[in-house]
């Protein structure tokens, strides 16, 4: 009969267990959020971020010369002196200690009219650098989500490694107390209970260093997410793995999408702007300029002029063209055709190279699959072993040693399994960032 005080420790251990769902939940890093958080704290993408922005600001109108330019001067001076004037008729005027009050001011314009086309091919290589810089962007973000989900994969394997190596630790103590009985009630020896407390003390050692990894390693996954290093969180140890999948699909991916490609190729076309931007030098430049400026000179009544007031607008057209330079431009523009040729030869060893990445991915995403199923099987004959051990080594059937060595064989082959679920994983996540679709995956 349920009394009233058995229903207020019903409806309290409810309520705990809920609690406990909600903390749980509220803490749960999700590997969508870990990614999404290190996008906007990482300091290597901020960085990525500003180097995009500095790009884009040089496109503006006001970094490309499209815009005149307009210069002010103005100045005031003050003379203080004398003068002597002669005459051809031998009669001659002198002004000592003349006083003499100057001010001026002016108005320029100038405007690079034409420029041999160097203006236009500067702006067009500006919008080419902004798109360098926006791969430059995706290939930090690419890095660091593969750096962060090989972290939080690396946090997951450890935590699941730490609940095994609880359970065989509970195994071993459960074994200990078993042989403890036996020797008590004299149906076994001394010597498998020794055995027995030394099993317990390893499993308790080996569960403090893997406990002491798994905290490394959740700081270091906060770290790469750009947040404080004990902060706490649980995690998802579900692993999801991609479906349709296939090898002549990521290797056309990795052609066409391919961030370190990708940026071999603006590279190249950024030397061959250069080349061009070298090749305007041979021609001329015209500008025009307007100037309007305003003099006025207040001089000492003793001084022949008094006041003089002189103002005006100056218009100009002027032509620039370097004939010859000693040779410099033609050296340079050699030197950028070289560098062109080398620019498609590291494209052309980066196709070579990633075809070679792609189909070594392919290979070692496939074995560890394979591996992946073949030790599910073995986790499962292990598991087998280890239940039927059991309830031998409870009638007494098998030794304590025996017992043993089936938990030390289910252990090792759960952590075989772990291990396997998350390296299949890994290689599945290097070849979605060599076929440039890490960004738009699934996790």
């Amino acid at each position: 009969m349920l009394t009233m005080k058995n229903c207020l420790k019903y409806l309290f251990f409810v309520a705990s267990l809920l609690f406990s769902s909600v903390v749980a939940s509220q803490n749960l890093l999700t590997k969508s959020a870990a990614v999404e958080q290190a996008f906007g704290q990482n300091l290597s993408v901020r960085l990525a971020r500003n180097a995009v922005q500095i790009a884009e600001n040089n496109t503006s109108v006001f970094n490309t010369g499209q815009l005149p330019t307009v210069s002010a001067n103005a100045g005031v001076d003050l003379d203080e002196g004398g003068s002597r004037f002669d005459y051809n008729d031998g009669s001659s005027l002198k002004a000592n200690g003349a006083t003499s009050l100057s001010s001026s001011a002016s108005l320029g314009v100038n405007y690079l009219i034409y420029d041999g086309k160097a203006r236009a091919l500067n702006i067009e290589r500006l919008r080419e650098s902004k798109a360098t810089a926006d791969l430059e962007l995706r290939q930090s973000m690419e890095f660091t989500a593969l750096q962060l989900l090989n972290s939080y994969y690396q946090v997951a394997q450890l935590t699941e490694n730490v609940a095994l190596q609880k359970e065989a630790l509970e195994v071993s103590r459960q074994r200990l107390e078993r042989t403890r009985y036996q020797y008590e009630y004299g149906q076994g020896i001394r010597l498998n209970v020794l055995n027995a407390e030394v099993d317990l003390q390893r499993d308790s050692v080996n569960l403090l260093n893997l406990e002491a990894q798994l905290e490394n390693a959740r700081r270091s996954l906060n770290a790469l997410i750009g947040r404080p290093a004990d902060t706490q969180f649980d995690i998802d140890t579900t692993v999801v793995y991609g479906q349709g999948l296939s090898l002549d699909a990521i290797l056309e991916q990795a052609l066409q999408n391919n961030v370190q490609l990708l940026l071999a190729e603006q590279d190249l076309l950024l030397s061959e702007y250069d080349l061009r931007l070298a090749e305007t030098t041979n021609r001329p430049r015209i500008s025009a300029n307007a100037t309007y400026a305003y003099a006025l000179k207040d001089n000492d009544t003793k001084s022949t002029i008094d006041w003089q007031n002189t103002r005006g607008l100056n218009l100009g057209l002027s032509l620039r063209w370097d004939l010859f330079d000693g040779g410099i431009r033609r050296t340079r523009m050699a030197n950028s055709r070289v560098l062109i040729n080398n620019q498609q030869l590291l494209k052309d060893q980066l196709l070579l190279d990633l075809e070679r990445d792609v189909r070594n991915a392919w290979q070692n995403y496939q074995t560890a699959l394979f591996v992946l199923a073949t030790e599910r099987r073995n986790l499962a004959t292990a598991r087998l072993n280890f239940e039927r051990s059991q309830d031998q080594f409870r009638l007494g059937q098998i030794i304590s040693v025996e017992f043993r060595q089936a938990q030390l064989n289910l252990l090792a082959a759960a952590t075989n399994l772990s291990i396997a679920k998350y390296n299949a994983k890994r290689f599945e996540l290097e070849l979605l960032q060599l076929s440039g679709g890490l960004l738009v995956a699934e996790f």
